[in-house]
């Protein structure tokens, strides 16, 4: 029995349209008479039907949308219930029945809407013949794939339906999209032509594409709703940890607070013990000093006493012999002179004693000398002379004159910071009276070993030499060798570490910055190195920082551009130079590896952690950028150091390194350039614009990317015609560049500080590039010009002299100006060519994946660990 004639059962009942038609029920509400006002727009726009029928009309809701755009419309029906719920006004044109009994009227226009599937097969079949026998034109749906309903008796293929319609004489029609209704929903029209076995095959493929569109519609819509479930849980989770981050900073900036407090503690109770054994030693200087000093005296007084004893001796002989008896009165006779006798005597007196002194002093011909060391000298001070000793100012005598007839023999100061005792403790054979003293160090010119170091040189606080005790005069502090060493070379200091033991495996970039102008090049490739080796050995990241205070915002961009998944965090210390700035120590596992990105850095955590720790990221032979000296010697110290895992970009600088003798245990690999960012933007080839862009990497403070000569290069090629400014704008890009004026009145341009992927789409826009490295490596730039579809013109460099095997659209030219302003002309001819350029860039041979072109040092890693 067909399930429509079950009237008794009551199936299609008000339970059944509320949950078996789908998520939402079915009831005359806002949705579904928009839904049935769409289809009713659609059928009056496209046939215009007079009069309608709506085969199984449940509700009644098409009927209603048709007769109120002016279709006259009847339908039927076999629930009762959902014929009740139709619009009042709507009712009469409604019966109860089913569509495989006959419909006694013509109409012009059928419409058949999810019905045979709940028919049973024979009388599906007779409601088509039904159907077929009353109009010309069937909107028809059933669906293919719905086999859950319960009530879905007769679920078929599309292709089964259109053949037992092409049977009635009906073709589908072609030319109308029925999607409005339904994926699976079809006008059919009575016809001869179209009913072929071959039409409908391909009628029912379309309409499978339809249903798998379809479907992954469907599949889109859920997985934006899970997106958005997701993204709210995810916003929600994030709300949660920025809470407890922001916690956790509160807490360690109060541990930072109390941390920097004990350190200034520590630093003042050490300055205080300093102070304290300073006094100390000091004190037994002077203790030393005074017990020298008493016993120097008693030995004074006990030859004085010997010597008065011997004088008193001799007097009382003298005076009690017969001879001085007999000539006392003769002694006595110049008290009784005449004054002016007297003062004649006196005079005689004083002549004898000049005369002695002159005698002891150097005569006449000492002072000239020591009148011409003073006034040669910058060591004798005129102003602080006469501001010293008042009373020189009112003689009215010169400074000079004065110090060196009287001053130094009244042992006067020469100098304000001019120390004897500090003068003596450095030149032991130095003796004599102060004065003299000063001018044999003016002879000698050595006046400024008796002058302390001045209070600005600050010296390390556990470096300080103190005082002898038998030297407690020399109140200074002298700087150390240490100190000099150090100061000398600050970015060698030791990388401040401690131990952490059980902690896991971390893999730490040591570098100076990773600041957004510092990621491009080298320090951004050790940083996805150090990714992908935190992948493979299942290790945490850390980044200790040396110069600055860095954030990790810029890591999120470089490592989505770059095609290198990290998802874990990443930590980051900042870990300044120098004993006297304050930062982070580096906790330190026994699992821990450490990746360096420059000689200096490697220096630094070599002395803090020792080789069997440390990966050396060699992206420079950096030796190239010293003169012959301390920084030479100790650059190539550090690539001679056994026990490292050494890995160096590009193959060419490691063949240059085996060549000189270094880096034979080293493994290279060569730079990847992700052609999500690096491509050939076709359609800026092609398209008309006003200007070409001319890229010149420009780099002042880097003397290896020859700024200067590339600046003689673009200025030459301007005034020789090869470059018109008329056609070229001239972007300058690189660190502490600035707008500059060329010939012919033009004036380049500086595009500032970009993110990676905003570098990626300046370098797309460029037409022709310079871009100078007068080191072995290849550099980036010319490499990312290449991978972008530029040309680009480079120098020769020792082994680095064709780089065809990256792209062919790199012109390498020897460094000198004539060489370099014809590769330039070269390059701009090719730069013209399209489809030269267009089939060089095709023969690339850039890496374009970084895991790939990283795979052969990540599997040393991984041997060079197990060791």
């Amino acid at each position: 029995m067909d399930i429509e004639k079950k009237t008794e059962q009551n199936i299609y009942n008000e339970e059944y349209y509320r949950s078996h038609c789908g998520p939402i029920p079915y009831k005359r509400d806002s949705y579904w008479i928009n839904c049935f006002g769409n289809i009713a727009d659609n059928i009056v726009r496209a046939f215009a039907p007079r009069k309608a029928f709506d085969a199984g009309c449940a509700i009644g809701l098409l009927v209603e949308c048709l007769w109120d755009r002016g279709v006259e419309t009847h339908g039927r029906d076999v629930s009762s219930y959902a014929l009740e719920q139709a619009r009042p006004d709507i009712r009469p044109y409604l019966e109860e029945g089913s569509i495989a009994e006959p419909i006694n009227e013509k109409f012009d226009f059928i419409s058949c809407i999810e019905v045979f599937e709940h028919l049973e097969d024979a009388t599906a079949r007779k409601a088509i013949a039904q159907i077929a026998a009353s109009t010309s034109r069937v909107l028809f749906s059933s669906t293919p794939v719905d086999f859950d309903e319960p009530t879905h008796v007769n679920v078929r293929p599309s292709l089964y339906w259109l053949e037992l319609w092409a049977d009635a004489g009906f073709a589908p029609n072609i030319t109308h999209d029925a999607g409005y209704l339904a994926p699976h929903a079809y006008v059919l029209e009575r016809s001869e032509e179209g009913r072929s076995y071959r039409d409908l095959v391909s009628f029912a493929d379309r309409i499978r594409h339809r249903l798998a569109l379809a479907s992954l519609g469907t599949q889109c819509v859920e997985l934006r709703e899970e997106l958005s479930r997701t993204r709210a849980a995810c916003e929600t989770q994030n709300a949660v940890l920025k809470s407890q981050s922001d916690e956790m900073a509160l807490e360690r900036k109060v541990l930072q607070k109390e941390t920097l407090d004990m350190r200034h503690k520590i630093k003042i109770i050490n300055r205080e013990k300093e102070k304290l054994l300073y006094d100390l030693n000091k004190f037994r200087g002077d203790y030393h000093h005074q017990e020298t000093k008493m016993s120097e005296l008693r030995e004074n007084l006990e030859r004085s006493n010997r010597e008065r004893d011997l004088h008193q001796a001799h007097h009382a002989a003298v005076v009690n012999s017969t001879v001085w008896k007999a000539t006392s009165k003769v002694l006595a006779f110049p008290p009784l002179a005449a004054p002016r006798s007297r003062r004649l005597m006196r005079r005689g007196a004083r002549f004898v004693r000049s005369l002695r002194a002159l005698q002891l002093r150097g005569g006449p011909k000492g002072f000239r000398e020591r009148l011409r060391l003073l006034s040669s000298s910058a060591f004798f001070d005129s102003k602080w002379y006469l501001g010293r000793y008042p009373d020189v100012a009112m003689s009215g005598l010169d400074p000079a004159i004065h110090y060196a007839r009287f001053g130094y023999l009244e042992n006067r100061t020469p100098h304000p910071e001019f120390d004897v005792e500090r003068y003596r403790f450095i030149h032991p054979a130095a003796d004599g009276t102060p004065g003299e003293i000063f001018f044999e160090a003016l002879r000698n010119d050595t006046v400024k070993d008796g002058i302390p170091p001045r209070s600005g040189t600050e010296l390390s606080a556990s470096r300080r030499l103190f005082l002898a005790p038998s030297n407690p005069a020399l109140n200074q502090v002298l700087e150390t060798a240490h100190d000099i060493v150090e100061r000398r070379f600050p970015d060698l200091t030791p990388l401040a570490v401690y131990a952490s033991p059980g902690v896991k495996r971390r893999i730490t970039v040591v570098t100076d910055s990773i600041g957004r102008e510092s990621l491009y090049g080298g320090v951004g490739t050790a940083l996805l190195f150090s990714a992908l080796a935190a992948n493979r050995l299942g290790a945490d990241l850390r980044i200790v920082t040396r110069s600055q205070e860095s954030s990790a915002d810029p890591l999120t961009a470089l490592f989505a551009g770059s095609g290198v998944s990290w998802e874990g965090n990443v930590e980051i210390l900042y870990s300044p130079k120098g004993f006297e700035v304050e930062g982070h120590n580096v906790p330190v596992s026994e699992h821990d590896l450490f990746v360096t990105t420059s000689w200096w850095t490697t220096r630094s955590t070599l002395q803090a952690v020792g080789a069997r720790k440390v990966i050396q990221f060699i992206q420079e032979d950096e030796r190239m950028f010293y003169p012959m000296g301390d920084e030479f010697l100790r650059c190539s110290e550090v690539f001679s150091t056994n026990g490292t895992l050494k890995i160096v970009n590009s193959n060419i600088l490691l063949d240059h390194f085996r060549r000189s003798g270094v880096l034979e245990d080293a493994i290279a690999f060569e730079p990847s350039f992700p052609s999500e960012l690096y491509y050939c933007d076709v359609e800026k080839e092609t398209a008309a614009k006003q200007k070409k862009k001319f890229f010149f990497y420009a780099r002042p403070h880097n003397y290896r990317n020859l700024y200067y000569r590339g600046l003689e290069v673009i200025c030459a090629c301007i005034e020789r015609g090869i470059l018109n400014p008329d056609e070229w704008d001239f972007y300058f890009a690189g660190h502490g560049t600035g707008a500059i004026s060329l010939p012919r009145n033009t004036q380049s341009i500086t595009p500032g500080v970009m993110t990676w992927p905003e570098y990626a789409g300046f370098i797309r826009e460029m037409d022709l590039g310079l871009s100078l490295m007068y080191t072995p490596h290849p550099s980036y730039p010319p490499l990312d010009l290449a991978a972008s579809g530029c040309v680009v013109v480079t120098n020769k460099c020792g082994i680095k002299t064709n780089l065809d095997k990256y792209s062919e659209n790199i012109i390498c030219a020897d460094p000198d100006l004539e060489s370099l302003v014809s590769a330039t002309r070269e390059a701009l001819a090719l730069s013209a060519d399209i489809d030269e350029k267009q089939r060089r860039y095709a023969r690339n041979g850039l890496a374009r994946n970084w895991t790939e072109s990283m795979a052969p040092a990540l599997d040393r890693l991984e041997s060079w660990v197990r060791v």
